[in-house]
């Protein structure tokens, strides 16, 4: 039995400004290559930017991702097959804690938009490393659904 999410063209992708981007490989029987992207949207000085590159959006991404697609709406799923992008910016603390969050881009359709907050909202964090100094960061996630494609461009995701 196929899943409904692999018929379904959805993917998640994490954009911001700097380009030290972290890229988790699709599942392999879904056939599509998936590039899931989350970055800082500020500057970050050495050694803490290596730190969260290495050890903390990593595992954020991932956090995120499984806690979204549990979370997709029938309108993003076949036969209906919406498509849409939702970007929201944040800010993660270094206990884990996220604040500050706001809809950048709205995908148009409410549950597309309710699905990408409450994946951001839901997921497990954890702290920073104790060998950070950075108290927090800002944040953007661009969720996909179904194919839309963003523009990488910082200038193009609406503010």
């Amino acid at each position: 039995m196929h899943s409904i999410f692999r018929r379904a063209a959805i993917s998640l992708v994490f954009v911001s400004l700097p380009l030290s981007a972290v890229r988790l490989d699709a599942s392999p029987e879904s056939g599509e290559q998936e590039h899931n992207t989350l970055e800082i949207v500020e500057n970050v000085p050495q050694p803490d930017r290596s730190i969260l590159e290495k050890a903390v959006i990593p595992q954020l991404a991932r956090q995120t991702k499984a806690t979204w697609l549990s979370l997709i709406p029938g309108e993003a799923q076949a036969p209906r097959l919406a498509r849409g992008i939702v970007s929201i910016q944040f800010t993660l603390h270094s206990d884990g804690t996220v604040s500050a969050m706001k809809i950048e881009r709205s995908a148009g359709i409410v549950a597309l938009d309710r699905a990408a907050w409450a994946a951001i909202v839901g997921s497990p964090r954890t702290a920073f490393p104790s060998d950070m100094a950075l108290q927090s960061v800002r944040m953007r996630m661009v969720f996909l659904y179904n194919g839309e494609q963003p523009s990488l461009r910082p200038d193009s995701v609406p503010r």
